[in-house]
């Protein structure tokens, strides 16, 4: 396995203090504090890295820049703010959609995005 770079443990040392998705510039951002001088041509280079290792994901949302999350073991669905364009993440899953498959189709995920206004943008 590969040796990390200060830079991209500091990224993922965001993501998981965060936890929660966030954009490239958030994560540049915040992981300036750590590593000084921080570029965001370096901060693109490290999420690329952390993907490829399968540490992070990316998100993409219509009308949001990509955002990127720690990988987990269990599926999570969002709520993505209208105003400030954050994405929480959402806790539980209701399940049964197996139900509103069409007869013979076979689901194999399935991901869940809510829209509106954050307690902040109220």
């Amino acid at each position: 396995m590969k040796t990390r770079t200060s830079q991209q443990n500091s990224i993922y040392q965001v993501l998981d203090e965060l936890g929660r998705p966030a954009p490239a510039k958030v994560l540049w951002e915040l992981a300036s504090n750590i590593v000084p001088g921080l570029g965001l041509a370096t901060v693109y280079r490290a999420l690329k890295a952390l993907s490829k290792e399968g540490k992070i994901r990316k998100i993409e949302v219509e009308g949001l820049a990509p955002h990127y999350e720690k990988i987990r073991d269990e599926h999570t669905h969002y709520f993505v703010c209208e105003d400030c364009h954050t994405m929480f993440d959402l806790h539980g899953c209701p399940g049964g959609f197996t139900k509103l498959l069409p007869p013979g189709f076979v689901m194999s995920k399935h991901e869940i995005f809510i829209y509106g206004a954050c307690q902040d943008c109220v």
